[in-house]
Parts: structure tokens; C-alpha cells; sequence
């Protein structure tokens, strides 16, 4: 799916879905009534130039067929519909609308309040524009940045852990095996048995981007390594996906966490330390099972930095405890778990 954002002088922002060709698309915002004949409007030389918003609401629906038109050619720099047929039905017709479009290199977007547009070009008259259409990879950056092998770091170290890839930092692989393990870097794909199959000592869940709440499969994963009460330390996005995985909510941070200066507290010692972090979502302290609690908080904003099963081997910290960059304040927290993956108190 392709997503679009359309940018008005008036410093209105439009977000929708995107059609047609990716990229970026400038021209005068103009409207056509038409209730049909979109194939001659799209053909119209008129038109170029322009960024042409279609007043019916449905377009598309009879497909596209380039010799209905008024030239050999798709004119306006991009068009914007309330809604386009996907799946049109005739016979004449050879492509689907967003299929021309692309052909033509031409964007679009849909989804949107096209009577918004309309009156808004009826008081001011025609209006430049810009338009940007481009792939929604946003629903699953991980996928991008997960390895897509299993690969191992032999230290000669005699503590197996297992590194679920989120986008893992190497900084974090250097403090394990600094610390006797041998590590295992398995695709955040892989399902528990494939994981069980090292026989871990210890599981480590990496940094990583995007929204925790659509990797729905690595919650499933989560949960079933949760049962066997291996000790789990989850990092970034790795203590975010323990939230969910024992059925706590995360939320959108209004700006995120970025930088090498966010002091967090240990809720147990009161100590303040300062972290590296890089996230825009956080975990809501008020779904947590009653069997967690907060380890530590952030000191600017209360949120939730880090969290610990009250009887089980779990643990996870909001912030970077590797930091490059930033602070090494709380690298202590790979010796807490090392503590748990050798029954250490």
C-alpha cells in the first residue's frame, strides 16, 4: 500500500493513501464536476501541469483504456479522488486506474475530503500544491533492518543467549560477549521452537524501529519463550514487546525520546542515572499485569523506562544500557542480567 500527503499554501496538511506513481508532485490545485468521463479529463492537454481533484466522489470504476481519451497521454502532474476503484469491471478496459497512472508516472492520492478542495478553490481560486506519494513501509520498518540468517558471535564464552534481530546495535553483541557469552542472532521472524533449539541460557530482545503494536507474530513468539521462564532482557523496542507480549499497551510519544541526555530512576535504589535513547513510543504503566512493576521511570515525563517481573527471570529498559552515543551510566544493567542467567541474587 502507498500512502500520500498533500501540502496546501495554507499550511494545511492532507494525509491519505497514495495511487499512481511515487514521488513528488507540484502544481495548481484545480477541480472538474464530471460525474464520468474521467478518461477524458485525465487526457485534457489543459490540464497540465496542474494537480486535478475530481468533484464525484467515485472514480475509476469503469477502468482505464488510454484510446478513450483525447490524446495519447495522461496531462495533469497528479489527481485526487474521494475514492478510486480498485477492481473495475469492462471488458474495453485494459488497466486498472492507479495501474495508468503509474504508467504514466503520474501520482494521486484518495481517501480524502475532496468537497474540502473544492470550496477551498471556489473562495481563493487555483492554489499551488505539493503533493508526495510514496510506499507505506512504515507498517514494518523491522523488516528492514533485521538480519534474515541465523548467525552466531563464538566468543569461547560459555553463556548461550539468544538476540531476537530488531535492528540490533552492535554495541549490545560487544557487552554480552564482554561478559562470557556466546550469542545467537536469530530474525525476529523466527518462530520460539526454532529459538529453543540452542538450548539458551538467556534471551535478549534488540532495539528497533517503528510501532511494537503491529509485530503481532513476536508477541505470539515472546509469550511462548515467557512460559519456559528462560531469563529475557528486552532493549528498546525489545522492552516494549515484553509489555505486550504479557498483555500491557503502548502509546505514541508526542515528540519521542532522542538524544544522550534523558535522566532516568531507579524506582528500588532512587538513583538517577543518564541515558542514551532513541524511541517514539512508550508502554502504559496503567495496563501492566500485576505481576510486573516499574523499574525505572523517566524523570522528565514519568513514563515507564524500564520493567521486572516480581517472580520471574524478565527485565527490560527503555534506554540504550550499551548508549554510542551517549553516556555508559547504566551499562550495569547486562551484569543484572547475567545475575539472572546464572540464579544469581
Amino acid at each position: 500500500m502507498k500512502k500520500a500527503v498533500l501540502i496546501l499554501n495554507n499550511d494545511k496538511v492532507i494525509h491519505g493513501n497514495g495511487i499512481g506513481a511515487t514521488g513528488v508532485f507540484t502544481g495548481e490545485l484545480v477541480f472538474t464536476t464530471g460525474m464520468n468521463g474521467y478518461m477524458k479529463s485525465l487526457t485534457d492537454p489543459s490540464f497540465t501541469g496542474q494537480i486535478l481533484t475530481f468533484a464525484y466522489p467515485l472514480i475509476g470504476n469503469y477502468g482505464a483504456n488510454i484510446t478513450w481519451g483525447e490524446s495519447g497521454k495522461i496531462w495533469p502532474n497528479a489527481v485526487i479522488t474521494s475514492e478510486v476503484c480498485i477492481d473495475p469491471v469492462n471488458k474495453e478496459s485494459f488497466v486498472d486506474l492507479d495501474t495508468l497512472l503509474k504508467q504514466n508516472k503520474v501520482g494521486g492520492i484518495t481517501a480524502v475530503d475532496t468537497r474540502y478542495l473544492v470550496k477551498l478553490v471556489r473562495d481563493q481560486g487555483t492554489i499551488p500544491v505539493i503533493l508526495g506519494v510514496y510506499e507505506d513501509d512504515t507498517i514494518d520498518p523491522v523488516k528492514k533492518v533485521s538480519t534474515k540468517k541465523i548467525y552466531s558471535f563464538n566468543s569461547g564464552g560459555k553463556i548461550n543467549i539468544a538476540l531476537i534481530d530488531c535492528g540490533f546495535k552492535k554495541s549490545i553483541v560487544q557487552d554480552l560477549v564482554s561478559r562470557g557469552c556466546k550469542v545467537t542472532v536469530f530474525p525476529y521472524t523466527t518462530g520460539a521452537e526454532e529459538i529453543l533449539k540452542i538450548k539458551p541460557d538467556g534471551i535478549v530482545v534488540s532495539n528497533g524501529p517503528g510501532d511494537p503494536a503491529v509485530l503481532t507474530d513476536l508477541h505470539k513468539t515472546i509469550a511462548k519463550l515467557l512460559v519456559i521462564d528462560i531469563p529475557f532482557l528486552g532493549i528498546c523496542l525489545g522492552h516494549q514487546l515484553l509489555a505486550l507480549a504479557v498483555g500491557a499497551k503502548t502509546f505514541k510519544l508526542k515528540y519521542g525520546h532522542r538524544g544522550l541526555n534523558q535522566p532516568v530512576q531507579d524506582i528500588l535504589t532512587k538513583k538517577a542515572y543518564i541515558t542514551s535513547q532513541n524511541h517514539g513510543y512508550a508502554v502504559d504503566m496503567t495496563t501492566l499485569p500485576l505481576d510486573f512493576f516499574v523499574w525505572f521511570n523517566n524523570l522528565n515525563d514519568d513514563t515507564v523506562e524500564g520493567l521486572k517481573s516480581k517472580n520471574k527471570p524478565f527485565m527490560s529498559v527503555q534506554f540504550h544500557p550499551e548508549a554510542n552515543p551517549g553516556p555508559k551510566d547504566t551499562t550495569f544493567i547486562f551484569d543484572e542480567f547475567i545475575k539472572l542467567v546464572n540464579h544469581e541474587k
